[in-house]
Order: structure tokens, then sequence, then C-alpha cells
């Protein structure tokens, strides 16, 4: 009788664990990127409960010591995350992807009927919290 009993405990434990890990999973998360090249990066911010990214935006030139911050939706795969920066403008169309994998960071323009133009840089993991909204 005993054994049946730790068998039984052994049981509840483990359905207990995965109930407990499939809450942690649904939890949200914001998961803070670092992209760019040597000398210009910008953080990213992909929160997986809204499916948005908040892109950190830096005046080009040094001096400017401005910052701003766009939300936009993004397409979360298991593979990347991807998102248009003016997805009302097709003749203006900005495509972002991030490879999840490598962490390669390709920036997607088509002008009108232009041909494209790449731009790719590197992300890394970062540690900078999600600014707050303002209101």
């Amino acid at each position: 009788m005993k054994h049946k009993i730790c068998q039984l405990n052994l049981s509840c434990a483990l359905v207990a664990a995965s109930v407990l890990l499939g809450l942690s999973s649904a939890r949200a998360k914001v998961i803070n990127l670092v992209c760019g090249s040597p000398g210009y990066y910008n953080n990213y911010w992909v929160d997986t409960s809204r499916n948005t990214i908040t892109v950190e935006g830096r005046a080009a030139a040094p001096a400017v010591n401005t910052v701003k911050y766009y939300v936009y939706p993004v397409q979360i795969t298991r593979l990347t995350y991807k998102w248009f920066a003016n997805p009302q403008a097709p003749e203006l169309n900005w495509q972002y992807t991030i490879d999840r994998v490598s962490g390669r960071f390709t920036q997607y323009l088509q002008v009108g009927r232009d041909p494209p133009h790449f731009v790719n840089s590197h992300c890394s993991k970062g540690s900078t919290p999600m600014p707050a909204p303002k209101l």
C-alpha cells in the first residue's frame, strides 16, 4: 500500500510541476534585444503577451541626445520576430526581421518600384528594462 501512495504522490507532483511550468510560460514576457552595428545600437523590447515590439529610436547625430520610443505589432514565430514600421503606407515599406536563432537583424526598405534596400546587423540579448509608457 505504501508503494502505491508513493506512486500517486509522484504522479501528483509531476502534474503540479507541469501546471506550474505552463503557467510560468503563459505570463507576460518582455525580451530586450540590443541591435545595431559598432557605434550605433538600439534597444528593442518584444512583449510576447501583447505581440508588440517597442523600438528605441535615437537621433543619428551623437551630439543630439533625443530618444523616442515607437510601438508596432510584431509577428512572432518560432524562428523570427517581424514587423512593419509603416504598414499604412505601402509606397514606403520598412520591414524588419530579427532571426531568433542567429541574431541577424535585417532592415528591408522598398520605396515604390525602386529595387529593395537591405541593411544587416546583429542582435544580442540586452538587460535594459522597458521604458514606462508616457501618459
